[in-house]
C-alpha cells in the first residue's frame, strides 16, 4: 500500500473550522478496496484505525457518515489529503449546490431529499470527493443512502469493479439525482390535489396554503438543482466516463 502522506492544517483554520448542520449522527466510517479481480469490505473504523491510502493496483471508496466529530473528520482530511477549502465546503451544510475542480480533485456538494417517517420532505447535505484512483462520500446522516451501490461493487454488477472509479463516481451521483425524478412527480401530484382543495372550500383545510407554498418551494428548487447538475460541466465529464 501507498505510504500516506502527512497533510497538515493550521491552527488559525482548524479553530474556524466547524460543522454547521442539524444532524448528531456520530460519524463512523467504512471502506471498500477493490479491483477487478479483488473486493474487501471493512466495517466503521474509528479515527485511530483509518483506511489506508490504495495502491496503484486498486481502488478504494471510503463511506462518512455523521460529520458531528470533529477529530475524527480532521484524521480523514489528513489522510486522505483534503484541502482546507473543501474540507470547509464538506462541513458546512448550507450550500445548495457547489463543484471544486482541482488538479488533483473533483468535489462535488449536492442535496439529497428523502421523506421521513411523517411523510415530510427533508433535506440532507451529501459530499462527493473524487481523486485518481480513490473517493470519499460524506453524507450527514446514517441514512442507506449508497446502499444499492454498494451491492453492485460486492456483486461486481455490470462489471463495475472493473471500470475506473471516474464510474463509481458517476453511478453515486445518480443515486442521488434519480431520487430528484422521483420525487418531483410526487410533489406534482400533491400539487394538484392541493389546487382542488383550494378550489373546492369543502375540501380545504387550514393549513392548506401553507402546505402548497411549502411543496412549491422544494418543487422550484428540486426542479433548479437537477437543471444544475444535468447541465454542469462536471455532468458531461461523468457522461463522458460511462461509455
Amino acid at each position: 500500500m501507498n505510504k500516506s502522506k502527512k497533510h497538515h492544517y493550521n491552527r488559525l483554520f482548524l479553530d474556524k473550522l466547524a460543522y454547521t448542520g442539524s444532524y448528531s449522527t456520530p460519524t463512523a466510517i467504512s471502506d471498500q478496496t477493490f479491483n477487478a479481480k479483488d473486493y474487501h469490505i471493512s466495517p466503521a473504523k474509528s479515527s485511530a484505525n483509518l483506511p489506508a491510502l490504495p495502491d496503484n493496483e486498486h481502488q478504494l471508496w471510503v463511506q462518512l457518515s455523521g460529520l458531528s466529530t470533529f477529530d475524527t473528520i480532521i484524521a480523514l482530511g489528513k489522510r486522505f489529503n483534503i484541502n482546507q477549502s473543501d474540507l470547509q465546503d464538506i462541513l458546512t451544510t448550507d450550500h445548495i449546490t457547489k463543484t471544486s475542480i482541482t488538479d488533483k480533485s473533483i468535489l462535488l456538494i449536492v442535496k439529497d431529499f428523502y421523506y421521513n417517517e411523517k411523510k415530510e420532505l427533508n433535506v440532507e447535505h451529501v459530499c462527493l470527493l473524487l481523486y485518481q484512483n480513490y473517493e470519499i462520500s460524506f453524507q450527514e446522516s446514517n441514512r442507506p443512502i449508497f446502499d444499492r451501490v454498494s451491492k453492485a461493487l460486492e456483486e461486481n454488477t455490470s462489471k463495475v469493479r472493473e471500470k475506473s472509479i471516474d464510474y463509481l463516481f458517476g453511478i453515486l451521483l445518480d443515486s442521488i439525482v434519480n431520487k430528484y425524478v422521483e420525487i418531483i412527480g410526487d410533489i406534482e401530484e400533491s400539487l394538484e390535489d392541493m389546487e382542488e382543495c383550494l378550489i373546492d372550500p369543502n375540501k380545504a383545510d387550514d393549513n392548506i396554503g401553507i402546505k402548497y407554498l411549502t411543496h412549491g418551494k422544494a418543487y422550484n428548487e428540486l426542479s433548479a438543482l437537477q437543471y444544475r447538475l444535468k447541465n454542469s460541466r462536471l455532468a458531461s465529464f461523468i457522461r463522458m466516463t460511462q461509455h
